[in-house]
């Protein structure tokens, strides 16, 4: 058991998230509304999940959250077509349609429209900049066409025809201009991130201001290799699904949750409290497919969900927040 806890990362996240759902329960229950929760191990198998199926019945419960992993989530939706049970995917983004789902992670292009709507909205005069590697050129001629006087930017391919991930200097120098210029970068190559983040801080002066956007933040944007300074120094910008935890307003939620579980609780404690505590208000306040309650907006201490009911019957939360890093803070901003 100590083994696996140590080397199975899959393990200790799914055990992460039932420590925050129980918190949500637990807060919930003080409300005085009894809450009955079953949890099942699906070993990550199809036939034990088959096995779940034939030996519960799912329109017993108002929702099921999970599987975790997108393949089995997708595989369990596709087993309980006849059921009107709700099925919640918490962790990744939408991949099949089904009236049972609930998609609470938005879709890219919510993330994609913020940037836009964000940028379009500001009024200060600025020259305009598309970075991208060779697997985001579709992002940006989409810009392109959105900005038309922007500039394009692409990482470089070398003589055998591969991307290398990498600009240089020249690639960029007497590019901006004295005043606000605006960079979209986009790519999942944290290299890329790096390189292109070092090369833009160096042509920050007193009179080039230089402002670095993306429209889908991933964890090429985050790690060992990236520069807090430099993201802060570009005034880094982007939508995000989730904010981090405020200390000040939280600290009741930290202090017992440390208390329960003896560490300090992570992203996926708070994702999972968020969203099943959310999901527990909204079936207490009636028919969770009634627009009058899945168009609520509502914030908790990391995530805020909206609900939209798409064509297919699904419900997408179309929430996210709007991020700047700023004097080696990440701060909200009002979308």
């Amino acid at each position: 058991v100590k083994n696996n806890l140590k080397n199975d990362k899959l393990l200790n996240i799914s055990l992460d998230f039932l420590f925050g759902a129980e918190m949500a329960l637990n807060k919930f229950s003080k409300f005085g509304i009894d809450v009955k929760m079953d949890v099942f191990d699906n070993s990550l198998s199809k036939k034990r999940i088959d096995e779940i199926i034939k030996n519960n019945n799912i329109d017993d419960y108002d929702f099921v959250v999970g599987p975790l992993t997108n393949d089995l989530f997708d595989y369990f939706v596709s087993s309980v077509t006849l059921s009107d049970t709700k099925i919640i995917r918490t962790l990744g983004k939408k991949s099949i349609t089904s009236k049972n789902v609930i998609n609470t992670i938005p879709h890219d292009s919510i993330y994609f429209n913020t940037v836009i709507e964000k940028v379009k909205n500001d009024t200060l005069k600025s020259s305009k900049f598309i970075i991208s590697d060779s697997k985001k050129i579709n992002i940006s001629e989409k810009l392109k066409k959105i900005f038309p006087e922007s500039q394009q930017f692409y990482s470089q391919i070398n003589d055998s025809g591969i991307d290398t991930k990498t600009l240089i200097f020249e690639d960029l120098d007497s590019t901006f201009v004295d005043g606000r210029n605006i960079v979209f970068l986009e790519t999942n190559d944290q290299g890329f991130v790096s390189n292109v983040t070092s090369i833009l801080n160096s042509f920050i002066s007193e009179e080039k201001e230089i402002i670095l956007y993306t429209t889908n933040k991933n964890k090429a944007f985050e790690g060992t290799n990236i520069s807090n300074t430099f993201l802060s120094n570009l005034k880094f910008q982007y939508a995000s699904t989730n904010k981090v935890i405020d200390k000040n307003i939280d600290q009741d939620f930290i202090n017992e949750f440390i208390a329960l579980y003896k560490f300090y609780p992570n992203k996926y404690s708070i994702r999972a409290y968020d969203v099943v505590y959310d999901l527990l208000l909204r079936y207490s306040n009636g028919n969770i497919d009634d627009p009058e309650n899945h168009e609520n907006q509502t914030e908790y201490l990391e995530n805020k969900f909206k609900y939209y009911s798409t064509s297919t019957g699904s419900l997408d939360n179309i929430s996210v927040y709007f991020l700047k890093h700023e004097n080696l803070d990440i701060k909200q901003i009002n979308n």
